[in-house]
């Protein structure tokens, strides 16, 4: 084994290194040899343990002969040495062999000697029990990086004990070059030459390779036999190795002509390291002048100035073009849709009269904004007189303005922003073309919004015409242009045109809705709870219109297999659908012959320009449980409900999720309250009481009961509380009467399970009720050893406040459940909450009995970076008497670093009569706080 103790014994070393020079003396005078031999020898990377006894040396400790070839060896450098640069910033390892006297307590120096400099004591280990072979030293990444590029000394002292002798050992070279490639510089030819006739606007030069990390940045120099030094801006380097593109502008080059040197350099924050130069010769360009266009008025090129035949491009007659020259001109545009439009045309100079073609109308019609315009002199080389060759000379481009037959301003779309884009959640009620022109009453204006043509609208500045939001719709992910005619008197105009981009939605975008189906219940669809088929429901969305297609489907698992019931392919959108949205019907047949306990997922895509499925956007989804048959799931006897959750109030009209089934305020409050009388009423209940009028408190099970008992009360005799059981359809099953406290109990029947319950207050006064005991109608599921949850075989998705499986089912009332990609210190898939800030109690119930005698635990974290508090409670339910309740907690603060909650002390496991009944998790602190609490790896044994 070995230990570093970088300060260890820093006395004793110089005064080996004294008494190492007073034995040499001695030895010399004597005619004995200053230092010991060394003999070459190798040994194996294997662990030798010391020989017992060692011998012991004479004098002063020095061995007389060393059979190993004390020489370090750095496996991470080059043939020649040389060091990687992508080694420098972390430890760099040296291999020292273990030499054949070695002895506990001896210490290894690793020595590190710069160029002309001082050696420097780098890392040390001290020898203990068990040897490695080789030892193991290390040159730290700060010391690579104060070393300069150029060769450096690496060797290994061993000081011996007793004695404190110093040996030292054989010398190694390395070699640190941190000399970056050379940059690269574009349109240079095979000869090194760039000319700056072939360079449209900028010199492009990249910094490729140059081995930079994220936090260095880059420059370029540009040095000039003649002239002054260009420097580029600094870039930053975001990614390692990226590559750097660096414009340098036509201009500035063609000041900085003749032989150029250029390189690049990098600043690493510790020091600044140059590229080997790229050599190159720039040959300057020959100022040709611009080229002319006869209908130009400025830099703008009229449609209504240029005759049938086009508009006439020209090249002055000059000296730098040699007669009998080729004039080639060119020109280059986009269109409305972006597309390129370019062209060109050949003349040929006759050293008398300038060089004159067309650009043909129809090219300047087509063209949406500016047109680029040049030409290219090529001399005439056929001489035949062996003298080099001319190169050809390029003329600066020149940009027009095209505008079309107008002279009205293009209009502006005021949902738009000011960097022309249009977004959907703008532009849900349409969008607003403003016309800001001098019009006349008399005057007809047509909005062309991309190729959507507006009716005809008359009116005076500004006018205001609005596309509506279908249309925007149809124009989704598209740049376009918008524009107007103007008919006055017989003849029509046009504007000047605005180009916008409409930026289109986000598959799965938020500002859509979500299909549902309407016979879920709290993420449940479970057929045996209703005969007919279920709808699946969608909302109508932005941007809807008529034409648009859709696609709507519901996907589920067959036989174990991925499936899909088709419900629109390809259907048209319709007026009627436009305030309904849309309502279709599922086959029940075709459902009831799909997995029964498996997940189904209603899917709607909209093509909102009337395509294909492929230009489609998919809406959100919702993952819903799938029964097929009348029984809920199994495994659990009966379920407890003590109604410790609800908020104080739970408005008229609002609903709060519970554990295992809804409870939803009618005609007044729900308020929470405590007391009462044991056991009916214990602790925190439920109050109804309004003045005048009843209150209902309707609680629906999310599945049938077999039986149902409920404690109740109310505050005056003679007003009695009034408690109804429904069964399907809202068949009523009985109706109890309650005054003191006592038991309202109810049973189902084979034909008619329980479905709900009604618990009413009478006028004015107050009506109380608490302990929930639901009868499910199987039996325990005991499961016996250990049982892990790992969350690993479910679908990924949103499964809403409630989610149910054949093992668990998980509660979040006001929160969003999801099974997502585990989180950094979990693994395989996680169970997620995410508090909106709602939903700040968590529910997660077996659905199977357990009593844990060894332990509980499950692994928890948060996604904020602000910490807050929360208790995990584990319920225990008491299965004999099936109405006491026993509760251990944990308080915790969540993170984002993962930690496991356990529960395994002898009070906070299960007794002789206990099953867990739930584990309830409460977020305690920072309760506004937007977050997503993970859950996983749940061991119950």
């Amino acid at each position: 084994m070995q230990s570093h103790h970088p300060t260890l014994l820093a006395s004793l070393r110089v005064l080996c290194r004294e008494l190492l020079d007073l034995l040499d003396q001695v030895k010399s005078q004597r005619g004995a040899p200053a230092s010991p031999p060394v003999m070459h020898g190798s040994l194996s990377s294997t662990f030798r343990p010391f020989a017992s006894p060692l011998p012991t040396p004479e004098g002063l400790g020095i061995p007389s002969a060393l059979p190993v070839d004390l020489t370090p060896d750095i496996p991470d450098t080059l043939d020649d040495g040389t060091i990687p640069t992508t080694k420098l910033n972390e430890p760099l390892l040296v291999n020292a062999p273990l030499w054949d006297e070695a002895k506990t307590g001896d210490t290894y120096l690793l020595m590190v000697t710069p160029a002309g400099g001082l050696s420097e004591e780098v890392d040390d280990v001290v020898l203990t029990e068990l040897l490695p072979d080789p030892i193991k030293l290390y040159i730290p990444p700060e010391v690579l990086n104060r070393l300069p590029d150029g060769r450096h000394d690496v060797r290994f002292d061993i000081m011996t004990t007793p004695g404190f002798d110093l040996i030292e050992a054989n010398t190694v070279s390395v070699r640190i070059d941190r000399t970056m490639p050379s940059p690269w510089v574009e349109n240079v030819d095979a000869e090194g030459v760039l000319h700056l006739n072939t360079v449209k606007d900028n010199v492009v030069i990249l910094a490729e390779m140059h081995e930079g990390r994220p936090g260095s940045r880059i420059r370029v120099h540009w040095v000039p036999g003649r002239g002054g030094e260009w420097l580029s801006e600094w870039q930053a380097v975001n990614r390692y190795n990226q590559t750097l593109t660096f414009n340098m502008p036509v201009s500035e080059a063609s000041t900085r002509a003749g032989e150029v040197s250029v390189t690049y350099v990098r600043d690493d924050g510790i020091r600044m390291v140059t590229s080997f130069p790229r050599n190159i010769r720039v040959e300057a360009a020959v100022q040709l002048l611009p080229v002319e266009v006869r209908e130009a008025r400025g830099n703008q090129i009229r449609l209504s100035d240029v005759p049938g035949e086009g508009a006439t491009l020209i090249a002055a007659r000059q000296p730098a073009i040699p007669a009998g020259s080729t004039i080639t001109f060119s020109w280059e545009g986009r269109d409305a849709s972006g597309a390129i439009v370019e062209g060109d045309a050949i003349g040929y100079d006759n050293a008398n009269q300038p060089t004159q073609v067309k650009l043909p109308r129809t090219d300047l019609q087509r063209i949406a904004g500016q047109i680029a315009i040049r030409y290219v002199a090529a001399p005439d080389n056929r001489n035949g007189s062996g003298a080099q060759p001319l190169a050809d000379l390029v003329s600066d481009w020149v940009n027009f303005d095209v505008i079309a037959m107008t002279s009205y301003p293009a209009p502006t779309v005021r949902e738009a922003d000011s960097q022309g884009m249009l977004h959907p959640i703008q532009a849900k009620y349409g969008a607003t073309v403003r016309i800001d022109a001098d019009l006349i009453a008399s005057d007809r204006l047509t909005v062309y919004f991309g190729d959507h043509v507006a009716p005809t609208v008359s009116g005076s500045r500004p006018l205001d015409v609005v596309i509506p939001a279908d249309v925007v719709g149809a124009h989704m992910g598209r740049t376009i242009d918008v524009r107007y005619t103007v008919e006055r008197n017989g003849d029509q105009d046009g504007s000047a045109t605005t180009r916008i981009t409409i930026v289109s939605f986000e598959q799965g975008d938020p500002l859509l809705p979500i299909p549902r189906i309407d016979r879920a219940i709290q993420g449940t669809v479970d057929l045996g709870a209703f005969t007919d088929d279920p709808r699946v429901l969608v909302d109508p969305w932005m941007l809807m219109g008529v034409g648009q297609t859709m696609w709507v489907r519901i996907d589920g698992v067959k036989a174990g297999q991925p499936t899909s019931l088709p419900l629109y392919s390809r259907e048209l959108v319709t007026t009627d659908m436009l305030a309904r949205g849309l309502d279709i019907a599922a086959a029940r047949a075709q459902l009831s012959r799909w997995d029964n306990n498996s997940d189904i997922t209603g899917v709607c895509k909209v093509n909102f320009a009337g395509g294909d499925e492929a230009g489609a956007i998919v809406f959100r989804a919702i993952t819903y449980r799938l029964l097929v048959g009348q029984a809920a799931i199994g495994g659990r006897l009966v379920e407890l409900e003590e109604f410790d959750d609800p908020p104080a109030v739970v408005a008229n009209g609002q609903a709060y999720r519970l554990r295992f089934a809804t409870i939803r305020a009618v005609g007044g409050r729900i308020q929470a309250t405590s007391g009462g009388t044991a056991p009916y009423l214990v602790g925190r209940q439920i109050l109804l009481q309004e003045t005048g009028v009843p209150v209902t408190a309707r609680i629906a099970f999310d599945h049938p009961a077999a039986a149902v008992q409920l404690g109740v009360m109310s505050s005056n005799v003679n007003f009695p509380v009034t408690v109804v059981a429904y069964g399907r359809d809202e068949r009523e099953l009985g109706r109890r009467s309650a005054t003191t406290a006592g038991w309202v109990q109810f049973s189902g029947s084979d034909s008619d399970t329980i479905l709900a319950l009604e618990v009413i207050s009478p006028p004015s006064y107050a009506a109380r009720f608490d302990n929930l005991l639901v009868t499910t109608g199987d039996p325990w599921d005991v499961r016996r050893g250990e049982v892990r949850e790992t969350f690993n075989d479910l679908s990924l998705g949103y499964k809403g406040t409630h989610y149910e499986f054949d093992r668990w089912q998980v509660t979040a009332n006001g929160g969003d459940i999801e099974i997502t990609q585990a989180p950094a210190g979990m693994s395989g898939h996680a169970l997620a909450v995410h508090l909106n800030p709602q939903g700040r109690i968590h529910h997660l119930t077996p659905q199977f009995a357990i009593s844990p005698r060894v332990r509980v635990e499950l692994s928890v974290r948060s996604s904020a970076t602000t910490n807050h508090g929360a208790t995990v409670e584990l319920v225990y339910l008491n299965h004999s008497d099936r109405l006491t309740t026993r509760t251990v907690r944990k308080n915790i603060t969540l993170s984002q670093s993962t930690q496991r909650v356990l529960f395994n002390a002898v009070n906070e496991l299960a007794r002789d009569s206990e099953y867990i009944s739930h584990f309830r998790v409460v977020n305690t602190t920072n309760d506004t706080l937007i977050t997503t609490v993970f859950y996983d790896d749940i061991v119950i044994e």
